[in-house]
């Protein structure tokens, strides 16, 4: 099945301001008792990441009893665009005859699933608050945990803001509250593009936010952060006015 995708939005903390995550007034205020449960993702490649050289990601999430199945695209794959498809399965291996119909379907055939092995693991404690008004209804989804790849690993911790329903100008306004509160900093790559860096060994590690000396803007500004990164939201219109401190 290809997922439809969703407003949402990332940022990255350091483990230490979670204590200080609790104590922002927008979650102090909800009613509503936060949802707990635990993840672990395994991706697989080859011993030579051809999935990843041709821009598919594939990952089996353990999530309770049940085993789900993703194949994304991150890049135009022969007749598919970037997009997600997920299905479930049986148990913690990859299950190719369902690739039908994913970007991964040409790949799948032939030698492939002898080829496949796991490459790295990405395990999470995840909490969900909900935040709900007549207005918006926003997840907002912190996770921790680490990525491991058997000879290495790191910590993983973020906040993920995903629209269920209103607009996208509702998640930079909460993420404006929390970001002038806590350390913290959009975050543009996935789990799989920080386990692939792991691998290579060119994972950067975590920087420290920088509050942005403009008061009334509220987004973090880092040294040696790229404008593009801006840039991209910018181009995509998440938010009327810059952080006029970009570069």
């Amino acid at each position: 099945m290809n997922i439809m995708t969703t407003p949402k939005l990332k940022l990255e903390l350091t483990p230490g301001s979670l204590e200080t995550f609790k104590t922002i007034p927008l979650i102090r205020a909800l009613k509503t008792r936060p949802q707990r449960s635990s993840e672990v993702s395994v991706f697989f490649d080859t011993g030579k990441l051809k999935l990843r050289k041709h821009g598919l990601i594939l990952r089996v999430r353990r999530v309770g009893d049940h085993y789900i199945q993703s194949v994304k695209a991150t890049r135009n794959s022969g007749p598919f665009e970037p997009g997600e498809w997920e299905a479930e399965v049986a148990g913690g291996q990859p299950d190719l005859r369902l690739a039908s119909g994913t970007a991964l379907e040409s790949l799948a055939i032939g030698k492939l699933g002898r080829q496949l092995k796991p490459v790295f693991e990405v395990q999470i404690q995840r909490t969900i608050y909900p935040i709900s008004d007549d207005a918006r209804a926003i997840a907002l989804r912190v996770d921790r945990g680490t990525i491991d790849t058997g000879a290495h690993s790191a910590p993983l911790c973020e906040v993920e803001l995903t629209i269920e329903r209103g607009n996208a100008t509702a998640l930079f306004e909460i993420a404006r509250e929390l970001t002038q509160s806590l350390p913290a900093r959009l975050a543009f790559k996935s789990d799989a593009e920080r386990g692939y860096e792991l691998i290579d060994g060119t994972l950067n590690a975590p920087l420290k936010a920088q509050g942005c000396s403009d008061r009334s803007c509220g987004w973090p500004v880092h040294k040696g952060w790229p404008a593009s990164n801006w840039a991209r939201m910018l181009k995509a219109n998440y938010w009327k006015r810059a952080c006029p401190y970009q570069g």
